[in-house]
C-alpha cells in the first residue's frame, strides 16, 4: 500500500528502502505472522483460513 500524501511527513525520507529491508532482509520475502510468500495469490476461504495449494492444506 502507498503512503498518503497528507500521512507522508509521518515517514523518514528513505522509507522505501527500510521497508524493502525488512520485507526481504529480516522476513526472507514471507509474511512475518503467516509465513505466506510475498507477491503470491492467496484464496481464502469463508471461516479466515487460507487455501496452500503447494501443500494442498
Amino acid at each position: 500500500m502507498s503512503i498518503r500524501p497528507h500521512n507522508r511527513f509521518f515517514y523518514p525520507i528513505d522509507w522505501r528502502m527500510l521497508s524493502e529491508v525488512i520485507r526481504f532482509g529480516r522476513a526472507k520475502g514471507c509474511c512475518e505472522q503467516c509465513g505466506w510468500p510475498h507477491g503470491q495469490l492467496v484464496f481464502q476461504l469463508g471461516d479466515g483460513r487460507w487455501w496452500d495449494a503447494a501443500g494442498q492444506t
